[in-house]
């Protein structure tokens, strides 16, 4: 009897034990199937649209709707993705190595925290307007939707930009130039429209030529002023084409500027600077550019120390555009 009461709680203690090790077992594998399960969660965003796609901002709205299976917050964008590529290096006209830094640019914001429960769609509306609003000009931009909780399951919707067939091209380049002004700061081998990353003014004007739909391929043509003004030629031209035309040295009776054309301003040095002349009110004509002087983008009187500098800069147009207005 003895022996049997030994063999009966040793038997027992064994049971016990067995049965914790299973519910451990049980408990462990739960919770690594539990996170499984876990993280399919909120990865189920169902999107319709955006129609119509793509879409005349001088003339329709744009919408697109997302449905969300998890209530959390949400930020919602739109950006151009174009600069979205980090540090790039190349090859410059003159056979050495350059680099620039592109960063994704937010264009429109909706909104970066609101709350949106599960099951329930959210439309967002596009009339073509940045944040500045201006209007945006032809090219491809994305809706940008995050859900703050699962970032990684970010979606980008592709959506275009076209322009009415009326729209002379000299006046829609300027206005994508205007789409910049208040972008700060300056920043030399930069391109980005995004506040706190900035372009410098060689940048400024070629990123504007590439948003506005233009075909000519980054990371070559992040040039310096010389090489904007000079590169006029298909022997010069990676691509086999002009990108530009010069127009001579300005003279406002022989060779007067017109609308959307570039100045090479030698104010320091020869072609240290450049910008887009885009109108003139009574005597004072009137440039848009990034400038150290301004820390940023900047559509203002042309200053008169560049005048007495430079009183007859080269001037330049991208063919893309046109001649001017």
């Amino acid at each position: 009897m003895y022996f049997s009461l030994i063999n009966f709680h040793f038997i027992g203690k064994k049971t016990f034990y067995r049965k914790v090790f299973i519910i451990v077992l049980l408990i462990f594998f739960g919770i690594l199937l539990g996170r499984s399960a876990w993280s399919d969660v909120g990865t189920n965003m169902v999107i319709s649209g955006p129609t119509p796609n793509p879409f005349d901002p001088y003339s329709q709205t744009t919408s697109l709707t997302y449905t969300l299976d998890t209530s959390q917050y949400v930020a919602a964008y739109i950006v151009n993705r174009f600069h979205d590529l980090g540090r790039q290096t190349f090859t410059n006209p003159y056979g050495g190595t350059d680099a620039v830094t592109y960063y994704e640019e937010v264009v429109k914001t909706f909104y970066t925290n609101k709350w949106v429960p599960a099951g329930q769609p959210q439309t967002l509306t596009w009339d073509g307007l940045a944040n500045n609003f201006n209007k945006v000009q032809k090219g491809t931009y994305y809706f940008k939707i995050v859900p703050k909780s699962y970032p990684q399951y970010t979606r980008f919707v592709e959506i275009g930009v076209v322009m009415p067939s009326t729209l002379e091209m000299w006046r829609a380049y300027i206005r994508q130039a205007r789409t910049w002004d208040g972008i700060t700061p300056y920043a030399w081998g930069g391109v980005s429209r995004q506040q706190g990353k900035g372009s410098d003014c060689s940048g400024y004007l070629i990123t504007c030529l590439r948003e506005f739909g233009t075909d000519y391929n980054f990371p070559y043509l992040r040039a310096d002023v010389y090489s904007l003004y000079n590169i006029v030629s298909g022997t010069n031209h990676p691509v086999g084409r002009a990108l530009t035309t010069k127009r001579g040295r300005y003279n406002p009776t022989t060779n007067p500027v017109r609308q959307s054309n570039c100045f090479a301003w030698s104010i320091n040095s020869s072609f240290d600077h450049t910008s887009m002349y885009t109108y003139q009110s009574g005597s004072t004509k009137y440039h848009i550019h990034s400038s150290s002087s301004n820390n940023g983008v900047k559509e203002e009187p042309i200053p008169g120390w560049y005048w007495s500098r430079d009183p007859s800069p080269y001037m330049f147009y991208f063919n893309a555009v046109g001649s001017g207005g």
